[in-house]
């Protein structure tokens, strides 16, 4: 899980209306969910960071900072699940630690989620980032029809629209998707490789290989980690800005 900044854009910002006698409007929701983030890290919290975090530090002023929180664990799959149902992992099927790309989605068919609760309720609902609660592929490495749509994914958990990766980059199935479809196929293969700079990391670059191999994962041929946070972050702001017209004529995201 050596990457793993996900956004979950159900909505941006906040503003309540003061009360007037008509119930005040509902408010847009952005919510920023990181892995590997220690309570320490952001500057707002710790002077003595090692980086600066001015946004957060930003939002911590003007806003409201809780120093008490508490996460349902410490690795991706569960802490994901938790937040989307309120519930622990450890009462499904998934006992410790994380899966891969490829596995039945954890979160059960027909179990309320914080999106499709939100979506009940007029909210128009989005998450771009790392999934990692599992996806339904179309066939099987190195016999796949990418243009058969996943299934058993964040539109199927109560999302509007999806865009990001299946899971941390270490896991496989690296490609870019937006909603059910890669939006170019991993059809090439690869495997971690040695960060030069940082020898305890690794990186998921090019160059690929075409065929086929034990050990390989499969990635598209136009797919490199270091654009993750970039394109994410892009993907999230377009969003936002395509339903803003929505927001203003008062059904919120």
């Amino acid at each position: 899980m050596k990457l793993g900044a996900s956004v979950l854009v159900l909505a941006l910002g906040a503003g309540f209306q003061a009360w007037s006698g008509t119930p005040p409007s509902p408010p847009n929701i952005l919510l920023v969910y990181t892995d590997d983030q220690g309570y320490g890290d952001s500057s707002c919290l710790n002077p003595s960071a090692k980086f600066k975090t001015p946004h957060q530090d930003r939002l911590a002023r003007e806003g409201m900072t809780f120093t008490d929180a508490h996460c349902s664990d410490t690795v991706c799959t569960p802490s994901r699940y938790g937040l989307l149902t309120g519930r622990y992992s450890w009462r499904t099927t998934l006992k410790r630690g994380v899966f891969g790309a490829e596995h039945p989605c954890l979160i059960a068919q027909g179990r309320t989620t914080l999106a499709s609760f939100l979506r009940e309720n007029r909210y128009r609902t989005a998450m771009v980032g790392k999934w990692h609660l599992g996806m339904d592929f179309p066939g099987r490495p190195g016999d796949r029809d990418w243009a058969l749509p996943v299934q058993d994914m964040p539109l199927d958990k109560g999302f509007d629209y999806f865009w990001g990766i299946p899971a941390s980059l270490n896991y496989g199935i690296l490609a870019w998707f937006e909603g059910r479809f890669a939006e170019v196929p991993p059809s090439q293969w690869t495997r971690k490789k040695a960060n030069q700079i940082a020898l305890s990391d690794y990186r998921i670059a090019p160059p690929y290989q075409a065929k086929h191999a034990e050990g390989l994962m499969e990635v598209a041929p136009d797919f490199v980690d270091s654009q993750c946070l970039t394109r994410f972050t892009e993907q999230a702001v377009n969003w936002i800005e395509s339903i803003a017209q929505d927001a203003r004529s008062g059904r919120p995201f």
